[in-house]
């Protein structure tokens, strides 16, 4: 009974082994082959030793051999005086004393076990998986390398990772990380739906960066995402932003304008001026270019006019995008003269009224249909809702550099139309933490990473 128990034991083993090797992919179907292939030949090679070290006998010297051919198997099948015949007493002669004519014999083997070690050590699972082509000819993309994961990639424990990147595999009990100080720090991750997008990659790299203390910004289509790390992150003393597009009363405010207007209060100019306009770009190109550029760019002038002219002249309670459109739906009509006069009392140098020049170089019915396209874009602020939620900033987007933070920006199916919002947050976010970093010697004291859920379907944020 101990020796049928041992012998189930050995054979759950060499199972385990087996299942672990596969796994590991240390043992694959052609390295299985080529080992089998190796193998044999060390077989051939104890049996064939004989016969190769007496080979130089039958043609050294040439003109007259010692031995022929029959007379060496004739003395290898000869009775060897301890028993046995002298082909085995040889060979076992040979590998014990291992004279020079024996290493003599194994160039042979060597020889042909060389391109099986080669196969065994390059072959792949399946076999005959194709290799990448040397030449770029058809594309250069292939799988990354065992050396090349270890250069690109960092490996950590799942339970307590201690660095920080994005998470693009695992591996038992460790998680493959990105480096962001190695290469290109972006990942672009594509997957149908369902694919496991946001439950593989992007949920266990906010559960990463959360164990690491770092920021994050997220846009999350379907709200899973604050559903199931709000609460978490929170615990992890995280200040937690929600910008949910679909129903604004139930998360935080953000004013684009804001920022126009701090600039300008704190007398940067410059700076006041090319927010507004970024706001203007971002909104007059939400749906792409168009035939004809002349649209959009005299859009994003008009845009980028009334901003300025909202955060400068404006009563401070005032200064938000819904004056912005407010001001243009109530001086745009009748041709725009009412809104050419309002522009034209600023002064000369006024960067309201230099923004205004585009459309007020137009004709009548030109200016009309500018003033009509610069409505639809925006009309979002017409919106009680996005009203509210752009009349006021509760939070500072830079203090995600400085503090940990998580912003999530939830802008559903059902809220396509307000996605410009969105690509607004997520510019002036990058334009504030840019400035910080500037001004912390090139990095920011926190790092903030922007993980951008169907960022393909969201305007433009640049």
């Amino acid at each position: 009974m101990p020796l049928v128990l041992l012998f189930f034991l050995s054979l759950v083993a060499y199972w385990l082994l087996l299942r672990w090797l596969t796994r590991r992919r240390v043992l694959t179907l052609p390295r299985a082959l080529a080992t089998a292939a190796i193998l044999a030949l060390a077989l051939l090679d104890f049996f064939l030793t004989a016969p190769l070290f007496l080979l130089p006998k039958t043609v050294w010297p040439p003109l007259a051999p010692a031995m022929t051919w029959p007379e060496v198997v004739a003395y290898l099948a000869s009775p060897a005086p301890g028993g046995g015949n002298q082909w085995w007493q040889l060979t076992l002669d040979l590998f014990r004393t291992r004279p020079p004519g024996f290493w003599l014999a194994q160039v042979p083997f060597l020889l042909a076990a060389f391109p099986l070690v080669r196969w065994a050590w390059r072959a792949g699972w399946p076999a005959g998986e194709p290799r990448a082509a040397r030449t770029a000819t058809h594309g250069s993309s292939r799988w990354r390398g065992r050396a090349e994961l270890k250069t690109t990639l960092r490996a950590v424990n799942c339970g307590r990772p201690q660095e920080s990147g994005v998470v693009v595999g695992g591996a038992g009990n460790r998680a493959w990380l990105t480096r962001p100080e190695v290469g290109n720090p972006h990942v672009l991750l594509i997957g149908a739906t369902r694919s496991g997008k946001s439950r593989r990659v992007i949920l266990p790299t906010v559960w990463v960066l959360g164990r690491a203390g770092e920021s994050m910004i997220l846009t999350d289509p379907k709200g899973e995402l604050y559903a199931h790390a709000a609460g978490w992150l929170q615990s992890q003393g995280y200040q937690v932003v929600l910008l949910d597009l679909l129903a604004p009363g139930r998360g935080n405010r953000w004013n684009p304008l804001a920022a126009v207007a701090q600039a300008w209060t704190a007398g940067e100019g410059e700076e006041a001026a090319r927010l507004a306009w970024e706001i203007g770009h971002i909104l007059a190109y939400s749906e792409g270019p168009g035939t004809d550029p002349i649209w959009p760019q005299a859009e994003e002038s008009l845009i980028a006019a009334l901003c300025l002219a909202v955060a400068v002249e404006a009563p401070p309670e005032a200064r938000h995008m819904a004056t912005a459109f407010r001001l243009l739906t109530e001086l745009g009509h009748g041709g725009g003269e009412a809104l050419d006069a309002w522009f034209a009392g600023l002064p000369p140098d006024h960067p309201a009224r230099l923004a205004y020049g585009t459309a007020a170089l137009s004709e009548s019915r030109t200016r009309s249909s500018i003033y009509t396209g610069t409505a639809a874009h925006l009309r979002l602020w017409g919106d009680p809702g996005v009203a509210w939620l752009g009349a006021a900033s509760d939070h500072d987007p830079a203090a995600a550099g400085l503090k940990p933070t998580a912003v999530f920006l939830l802008m559903p199916d059902e809220a396509g139309a307000r996605r410009p919002i969105a690509s607004l947050y997520v510019n002036q976010a990058y334009g504030a933490l840019a400035r910080v970093a500037r001004a912390n010697g090139g990095k920011l004291p926190v790092p903030v990473w922007f993980l951008l859920d169907e960022f393909g379907v969201r305007p433009q944020a640049c």
